[in-house]
């Protein structure tokens, strides 16, 4: 018993030291859409579910979100072609009941975001830009 009990430490630091000598990542499993990211939204509108419809480049999507009072970040998932980097065209609509809540178009910046980490997958393209007013400009 006592030897099992005085080796364990001793692999549990070894296979620690090993881990970080090949370099290997600790990621988080969390997951993440390429679609569209615009943000400092704020709407004074009742919380409530929302459509909002996203444009990149002629490619649109439609989402269903709940929006709340204050400024947040809203968008859509669809698939983004364009390099990282690139500057794009985006659109945004915020509906209630049919009804436009938000109408704003202009234009995005693509980057990859990983939000498990640097080293770790996935990898997802987002066009992001923040609202100014009724138009979309690119994060800088």
């Amino acid at each position: 018993m006592r030897i099992w009990w005085g080796a364990t430490p001793v692999i549990s630091i070894a296979s620690v030291a090993a881990t970080a000598a090949l370099g290997c990542a600790n990621c988080t499993d969390v997951g993440c859409d390429p679609g569209v990211d615009v943000q400092s939204v704020s709407l004074n509108v009742p919380r409530a579910d929302y459509v909002v419809r996203a444009g990149v480049e002629g490619t649109c999507a439609d989402q269903r979100i709940e929006l709340i009072r204050g400024e947040q970040s809203i968008g859509a998932s669809l698939p983004i072609e364009a390099d990282v980097g690139e500057v794009v065209a985006v659109d945004l609509t915020v509906e209630r009941d049919g009804k436009s809540v938000l109408n704003a178009t202009g234009a995005a910046v693509v980057r990859v975001t990983q939000p498990n980490g640097p080293d770790c997958e996935p990898k997802c393209r987002l066009a992001q830009g923040h609202l100014v007013g009724t138009r979309i400009e690119p994060l800088s």
